[in-house]
């Protein structure tokens, strides 16, 4: 028996080498998928944390851009109300004009026209001034306008009411005051 018991601790030996030699194998198996799983989660979390700066610059970006925006749209949103401040305050000015200016702009201004057949429109707190005036123009009983004044000709008619004059120049104003007050 001892001969089977030499085959059998043979075998039995033989067994326990294999089987070292398999767990051997496994562990560094097991090592090398541990080690590749770490090298890819170290890939991943780079990936991630590249992403997130990535999106972080981004969104700063977007924040940044759209305060630029918004500072950008309150300056001209202010600009703008000082140019219709300046435009308020020149209607005012022309519609309040004293006496004397008011007629010697009229007496100016009517120089330009020619004919016969003129009838001078103006603000009915202005009528009986331009009365005293004795301009070689007929002058509107029954019709008003609310400032400056109007010339009817024939069939022509010349509104030089200053709100209007003014609003008819509005562009042109807005760029002359825009570039006198914010030149920079």
């Amino acid at each position: 028996m001892s001969n089977l018991d030499n085959i059998t601790s043979k075998i039995i030996e033989d067994a326990k080498l294999k089987a070292e030699e398999i767990i051997n194998d496994a562990k560094d198996s097991a090592e090398k998928i541990v080690e590749d799983k770490i090298l890819q989660g170290e890939k991943k979390k780079a990936l991630i944390i590249e992403n997130s700066e990535k999106e972080a610059k981004t969104l700063i970006d977007r924040k940044l851009s759209k305060q630029n925006l918004e500072v950008r749209d309150d300056l001209i949103s202010a600009k703008q109300e000082v140019v219709n401040r300046v435009i308020d305050m020149v209607k005012y000015k022309l519609n309040n004009l004293d006496d004397k200016t008011y007629i010697n702009f009229l007496k100016k201004s009517l120089s330009s026209f020619e004919g016969d057949n003129l009838e001078l429109i103006v603000p009915e707190d202005k009528r009986e001034l331009v009365k005293k005036e004795n301009l070689n123009i007929r002058l509107s009983d029954d019709e008003a306008i609310s400032s400056g004044f109007a010339v009817r000709a024939e069939n022509m008619y010349y509104n030089n009411d200053f709100d209007g004059v003014v609003e008819s120049k509005r562009d042109d104003l807005t760029i002359e005051i825009m570039n006198k007050l914010f030149e920079s």
